[in-house]
């Protein structure tokens, strides 16, 4: 049981963090209960030649990390899709690069800061999303791409998400599912305040609680458009919520164990 932050428990916080409210690890999916609904998390390696730009822009930049705000589609087999790219000083100088990019009808540049930047962009509607379409399946954004993979979040039946994860095989063979939860993860709806949850979402989804840190509080601030000293206190008062809840959990799993109350 933990006695407090000492150096061991508390450098595994932030993984602690994202394994408690966001979804269970797993390496296999369960058989039964097909129509139930699951949060499964899976990783797409993005193999060479993919006809979207996201590929080859995330291989060329390995130590950026992008991530799909929002995507709308539009007429014409297309989508427009925000993307928020952070990590370095190059994240506001790929406006002409990304112009160029495979699938790329347009791009510009909405939103700049140091080391991060937000650009909307106008591209052929990405295989994946095509997949989704046609299975009418839900991915929960912010969606992340770095080094020629992506992540993304499906909330679907059991049944659905196998047919989509064997779609994803025929296009990426190495296509896996990381974690799944079996029940719609709906956050830590009874600890944080609707505004905290919001950002705790941001957060996590930029990095920001990931080891090296991915982001910093002005990503944030930018992100939700609000200052960096109310993200600070927010993000205070998150990680002081949950890591109360994190201590009482270990707490009441120790007690369990142990027949001590």
């Amino acid at each position: 049981m933990p006695s407090g932050h000492g150096n061991g428990w508390w450098a595994d916080v932030p993984g602690r963090l994202q394994t408690h409210f966001e979804i269970s690890r797993a390496r296999s999916m369960p058989t039964k209960e097909e129509g139930r609904s699951v949060v499964a998390r899976i990783r797409m390696p993005l193999p060479e030649g993919y006809p979207t730009y996201h590929r080859a822009i995330s291989f060329s930049h390995p130590h950026l990390q992008f991530v799909v705000l929002e995507r709308m589609e539009i007429a014409g087999n297309a989508v427009v899709e925000d993307v928020r790219v952070a990590g370095g000083a190059t994240a506001g100088h790929l406006l002409e690069e990304l112009k160029h990019s495979r699938g790329v009808r347009s791009v510009e540049r909405i939103e700049n800061a140091q080391n991060a930047a937000v650009y909307r962009l106008t591209i052929d509607m990405p295989p994946l999303s095509e997949i989704l379409k046609e299975l009418r399946l839900i991915t929960r954004f912010p969606v992340s791409f770095s080094g020629a993979e992506c992540r993304l979040l499906v909330v679907a039946p059991k049944g659905k998400v196998r047919t989509l994860l064997s779609r994803m095989l025929k296009i990426a063979p190495d296509t896996r599912v990381e974690a799944i939860r079996s029940e719609v993860f709906e956050g830590p709806t009874g600890l944080l305040t609707p505004r905290q949850q919001e950002v705790f979402q941001v957060a996590l989804s930029v990095g920001y609680w990931d080891v090296p840190r991915r982001a910093t509080l002005a990503d944030i601030a930018l992100r939700l458009h609000v200052a960096k000293s109310s993200i600070s206190e927010t993000l205070a008062m998150i990680e002081k919520k949950l890591l109360h809840e994190i201590h009482e959990s270990d707490l009441q799993l120790f007690e369990s164990r142990t027949g001590l109350h």
